[in-house]
């Protein structure tokens, strides 16, 4: 076990305090029965926590390539601004993409960690399903991580246009 809750959710299990709702007579059924409650409700909550960050990193990236597309309907625009536009514009899609990927990648991810808890409940557990699903688990993670990060460096390039600052350490230190 990972974390001593577990422990204590286990200890409590196999001392014959779980039922999930259905009457069971042995400790084993018992145990059982947690293990296919668990991968219930672990899907379900992953579910629902995961989707809306990966959706909330698609919006970002995709309502600010939308809204440097209307800047494009301005009549005069900035030279130095001209010249960032095509670089933010394919980083924030860039964004939105590695968030749509995310949420792929989180939908495969729970069908894993269900998979491999209904192993457990069989106790026919697979290595290689659980190291795909910590694996999508992380991949899942990075794409987010990058999805923020195109954002971030679009709005920066964008921002040091827009301002004219154009130098991320000070003049007196070297380039």
């Amino acid at each position: 076990m990972r974390y001593s809750s577990n422990r204590a959710t286990l200890a409590w299990v196999q001392n014959g305090h779980y039922t999930g709702g259905i009457a069971v007579t042995t400790h084993r059924e018992q145990f059982q029965q947690f293990k296919f409650d668990r991968s219930r409700n672990a899907a379900d909550a992953a579910n629902q926590n995961s989707r809306v960050m990966a959706q909330a990193s698609m919006l970002i990236n995709g309502a600010a390539a939308t809204a440097l597309i209307a800047l494009l309907s301005k009549d005069k625009l900035d030279p130095k601004l001209l010249a960032q536009l095509p670089t933010s514009l394919w980083t924030y899609a860039l964004g939105a993409l590695f968030a749509w990927a995310g949420m792929f990648v989180m939908t495969e991810c729970l069908d894993l960690f269900n998979k491999h808890w209904e192993e457990e409940a069989t106790n026919k557990v697979h290595w290689w399903t659980t190291c795909k699903a910590y694996t999508s688990w992380w991949t899942y993670r990075a794409l987010y991580i990058l999805s923020g990060a195109c954002f971030m460096y679009a709005s920066y390039k964008l921002s040091g246009a827009l301002t004219g600052f154009t130098q991320v350490l000070p003049s007196c230190l070297p380039d």
